[in-house]
């Protein structure tokens, strides 16, 4: 899915070389087609709601817009230092939730 690109990025970085700016842009660049095809074909099975999707969409668009604002003025580690951090909180909370249903 999107969220794909906590793996391409840093395999951007680490296999191309590439900067982490340009891994950032690069992974959001591969997601537009596969992100239409997939829209696509839920529209076509009925499934999604206009509503919530224009929504999603407006703040979508609001988040990246800030989102890529505040990473292009960011020094290369810096962004580097941030990106990792929240892909690590996002594991953790992530494991956390798994664990807490494997109680179940």
């Amino acid at each position: 899915g999107v969220g794909g690109g906590t793996l391409m990025v840093p395999g951007l970085v680490l296999v191309s070389g590439c900067s982490h700016h340009e891994a950032l842009g690069s992974s959001l660049a591969a997601m537009i087609l596969p992100g239409l095809v997939s829209f696509a074909k839920h529209c076509s099975l009925g499934h999604v709601n206009r509503t919530a999707a224009v929504g999603l969409c407006v703040g979508g668009c609001i988040g990246a817009l800030a989102g890529s604002l505040l990473a292009v003025d960011l020094p290369e580690q810096k962004l580097q230092r941030i990106f990792g951090i929240v892909v690590g909180y996002a594991g953790y909370r992530s494991t956390k939730n798994a664990l807490m249903v494997l109680r179940l």
